[in-house]
């Protein structure tokens, strides 16, 4: 019989909110407290691109123990994720059975149970037998252009949250996937994206030898497939050939970055025991080589190891201990780290053979920009505003942008923008005193600006000027600062907004109807004089804040 080692999550104080919080943790009897930090990037990022609501997703670490580490996720009211404690990997779930209210009233949920309860079940990884036709391709995947090679050590120079790369990576659910998941697949699968990520984030040399790449995903697509694009076949081979296939052939129409790597979750069970099937040494590659795929195994977090293991041998590394493959890699004990052929509660990071063996692959592109980008922080700080004003004042408000942190790519530009409800019109905002575009927003005049700040490395102040309306018992405003930067990702975006409101007093009148919208039949049709200033659609937010968030993700697109 198996050996069973619990996993208990207190949900005494399990209500984490945006930001960070702690989250109780019970393993084998000791109690721990993990630090969490919410994983806005990704959590944004994902909403934005499959247009719905992707639950709660966070990073975190248990600051009593050294080289920790978490990634949970809270979804439909339950955690689940991974977390490394003192080098071994355990899973947190709570049963689904199990309601939330018995859980709060007893304190704990049900024990959940350690990885190595799975090993049997994950599979096994179908990387053996194309290792050949991926090394046939290395020449390709150097690419044409100018070569600009630079050492993995330059990379991480720089860094911003412990992370100074982030390789651009396309992930695809097919429509298995969401059969299986049904309402809450959207949250799963960003769920999946966020505790595979956490094998990567890790310093590359660990204290306890389980170690990471320094890497954030930068998912540039999260896709869901509305019909079957790729075959039907579960031959796992067959499968990635055929992805690799239609990649190559520009098949797949919402592919952004022909080099960055495609990656396809599916639904459907492979033959045999395999879980995984990736091509090897394959990041930046133009010949569709940059794929892998991964099948649902058992739960998700399972499922997020398996895809971290494939996503590995894309980066370039070989299973531990296959010396037929690589002598480097035959250099590590196979079963001990990620990389290894046959998973375990030990695989809670990658071994150092691993770790070099991505590093070279990284330093042996020759144009690392064409599929990489470089982490940043900027953030909003110093807001001041009114907070009581009457029917017909002007007042003015200020807050202030700053670079707080880059990587190897500097921020070379940002747009600023800010959003007005009825309650408040703009009528001068300036960014170190330049005059930004003022327009319309859901077809209220004069109630949405846009600065583009060049040279961004400086500390911004923006200036606003407005009038109260009286149209709104309160004048909200939201600001959002925005990298706009190629190559450049800001990382942290939980600092990059502000909102300000401010109570109104006096005599408050209902809104006019926005421009172009007949007050009697309650058409919304915005007139085309007043189109391009942005007339519905965007939600209360206002379209410059939808936007600013979608200039994000669609960054320019390389071939």
């Amino acid at each position: 019989m198996s050996r069973i080692i619990a996993l208990v999550i207190s949900f005494w104080v399990s209500n984490v909110v945006a930001g960070t919080a702690g989250l109780p943790l019970t393993v084998g009897g000791d109690s721990y407290l993990i630090e969490l930090i919410e994983n806005t990037a990704l959590v944004d990022g994902a909403s934005a691109q499959l247009g719905q609501d992707v639950g709660d997703h966070y990073y975190g670490v248990i600051a009593s123990v050294p080289d920790s580490w978490a990634r949970v996720s809270k979804i439909d009211g339950q955690w689940q994720g991974l977390v490394s404690v003192y080098g071994s990997l355990y899973v947190v779930a709570q049963p689904v059975e199990e309601s939330l209210h018995t859980a709060q009233a007893a304190s704990t949920a049900t024990p959940a149970h350690a990885l190595t309860e799975f090993a049997e079940e994950m599979g096994s990884c179908g990387v053996g037998g194309h290792e050949g036709e991926a090394a046939t391709s290395l020449a390709s995947i150097m690419g044409s252009g100018i070569a600009e090679e630079v050492a993995f050590s330059s990379f991480c120079a720089a860094q911003v949250d412990g992370i100074c790369i982030l390789p651009e990576i396309e992930f695809v659910f097919d429509m298995a996937f969401q059969s299986l998941y049904g309402a809450s697949a959207a949250a799963q699968a960003t769920a999946l994206i966020n505790t595979a990520e956490g094998f990567y984030r890790q310093d590359r040399a660990e204290m306890d030898g389980n170690n990471g790449m320094n890497m954030a995903f930068d998912a540039i697509t999260v896709e869901f497939l509305s019909s079957e694009l790729f075959s039907a076949t579960t031959d796992a081979s067959s499968f990635l050939r055929d992805i690799r296939s239609k990649k190559t052939n520009g098949e797949i129409p919402f592919v952004k970055n022909s080099r960055a790597l495609l990656h396809v979750i599916t639904g459907r069970n492979f033959d045999g025991s395999t879980a995984g099937i990736a091509f090897v040494d394959a990041i930046c590659d133009n010949n569709g080589y940059g794929t892998g795929t991964t099948s649902v195994v058992g739960s998700i977090p399972l499922t997020a190891v398996v895809m971290a293991h494939e996503l590995g041998h894309n980066f370039g590394s070989f299973h531990d201990g296959d010396t037929a493959s690589s002598a480097l890699a035959g250099m590590c004990a196979n079963e001990t780290h990620i990389m290894s052929s046959r998973v375990r509660n030990s695989v809670s990071g990658f071994s150092s053979c691993s770790v070099t063996q991505m590093v070279d692959a990284v330093e042996r592109v020759a144009s690392p920009r064409q599929c990489f980008n470089y982490p940043a922080d900027i953030a909003i700080s110093n807001v001041i505003s009114p907070i009581n004003v009457n029917v017909g004042d002007t007042f003015s408000a200020s807050h202030m942008v700053s670079v707080v942190a880059v990587g190897f790519q500097p921020v070379n530009q940002m747009t600023l923008t800010g959003t007005s409800n009825v309650g408040a019109k703009f009528t001068n905002v300036t960014a170190n005193g330049n005059a930004c575009d003022i327009s319309a927003d859901q077809g209220y005049e004069r109630t949405s600006y846009r600065c583009i700040v060049n040279n961004g490395g400086a500390d911004v102040t923006i200036n606003i000027d407005g009038t109260i309306t009286g149209w709104d018992a309160q004048a909200v405003i939201r600001y959002v600062a925005s990298v706009f930067t190629d190559d450049a990702v800001d990382v942290l975006l939980g600092n990059n907004r502000a909102t300000t409101t401010m109570a109104v007093a006096g005599t408050i009148t209902e809104a006019p109807p926005p421009i172009g919208v007949d007050a009697l039949s309650g058409d919304d049709s915005v007139s085309s004089n007043s189109a391009s200033s942005g007339g519905g659609g965007g939600g209360s937010l206002g379209w410059p804040w939808v936007l600013s968030l979608l200039g994000l993700l669609f960054r320019r697109v390389r071939s």
